[in-house]
C-alpha cells in the first residue's frame, strides 16, 4: 500500500483479511455519500478496521505482523475524496509505525491486491 507520495508498505495479511479490509472501506465511503445527501450536520460513524496474526488462521506462519490497523474518521473530512486514513502496524519484534495515506489510494491498493487471485 502506499502510505504517501514515495513510501510503500507490504503487510504480509491474508486474502480473507483483505477483502475484510475492502468491505470497511465500501462502508466508510457509503457513509461519505449518506453525508453528502444529509440535510443537517451529524455525527458520522468512524471506520475502525483492525487485524490480529493471532486472530487469523490464514496468516503465514512465522508472521511478523502483529497488529494493523486503518482508522478513517468521516467527520473530519467534507468528501471521500479528500479523506485520510491513520494506519498503524506493530510487528512481533516491538516495531511500531504509524502513518496517514489518501481513503482513495488505500482503496486503490486493496483492489490491486485482491485483482491477482
Amino acid at each position: 500500500m502506499h502510505v504517501s507520495n514515495d513510501t510503500t508498505v507490504s503487510v504480509p495479511i491474508s486474502q480473507q483479511a483483505v477483502k475484510q479490509l475492502q468491505a470497511a472501506i465500501a462502508a466508510v465511503l457509503q457513509t461519505f455519500a449518506a453525508k453528502q445527501k444529509a440535510q443537517r450536520p451529524q455525527r458520522w460513524p468512524m471506520m475502525e478496521w483492525r487485524f490480529k496474526s493471532s486472530d487469523d488462521p490464514q496468516a503465514s506462519a512465522g508472521s511478523e505482523v502483529e497488529f494493523f490497523e486503518v482508522y478513517c474518521n468521516p467527520n473530519g473530512f467534507s468528501s471521500a475524496f479528500e479523506a485520510r486514513t491513520l494506519l498503524t502496524l506493530r510487528t512481533q519484534g516491538g516495531v511500531k509505525v504509524s502513518s496517514e495515506a489518501k481513503l482513495s489510494s488505500l482503496q486503490a491498493d486493496v483492489e490491486n491486491y485482491l485483482q491477482q487471485f
